[in-house]
């Protein structure tokens, strides 16, 4: 939500040893505009969480266990690293 954030971005990415990492959804920027406006300097990575069965056979645990941590927390692989709630 920061107005003109596209110029901050583009006046550091001339910068040498720099690696800039822009994350997030939002509407307002779509992905498009990101291609629009960063042409040839970028990639875009997405990043899907685990279905239930890629989760359950990571999880230690009973899968009526895995079934709460996954509607409760959601399928992103790092929540499997977290040994507790925090």
């Amino acid at each position: 939500m920061c107005k003109g954030f596209e110029s901050v971005l583009n006046g550091l990415n001339r910068k040498e040893n720099l690696d800039i990492y822009v994350t997030g959804s939002n509407s307002k920027f779509l992905s498009t505009d990101v291609i629009t406006e960063f042409r040839g300097r970028g990639d875009e990575v997405r990043v899907y969480p685990l279905c239930f069965s890629e989760y359950v056979s990571a999880y230690s645990g009973d899968k009526y266990d895995a079934w709460v941590d996954y509607y409760t927390y959601g399928g992103l692989p790092l929540i499997l690293s977290r040994k507790t709630d925090e």
